[in-house]
């Protein structure tokens, strides 16, 4: 004999189980869009820093300084490059927002 209450039980659980998966997901890819935003203004910020220091040498040359920052502008792209494939392997789609990475590095 089949008892329906305990069926339907089952049936609600199983929806609640996928519905709070499909919560913790977006919540995931929430917090995972405003991260990969935060590392691209860290790429953005390191990169006119760059510019700064390299202007900057003009009047006190300070070639540490500039190497430093040129590999924190190269550390950051990477870190930036492998979150943004995680993201696309975590969520199958590219974030919302679109990013526009052109390096300081690279165009210096």
């Amino acid at each position: 004999m089949t008892n329906t209450l305990v069926d339907f039980w089952v049936k609600q659980n199983d929806k609640a189980d996928v519905i709070k998966l499909d919560e913790a997901a977006l919540e995931l890819q929430i917090q995972a869009e405003g991260e990969l935003f935060n590392m691209y203004k860290d790429i953005k910020t390191s990169e006119s820093d760059l510019r700064k220091a390299k202007v900057d040498a003009q009047n006190k040359p300070d070639f540490s300084t500039i190497a430093r920052i040129a590999l924190r502008v190269k550390t950051t792209n990477k870190a930036f490059t492998e979150a943004l494939e995680t993201f696309k392997d975590l969520f199958g789609e590219t974030p919302k927002y679109e990013f526009n990475l052109t390096s300081a590095v690279a165009t210096a």
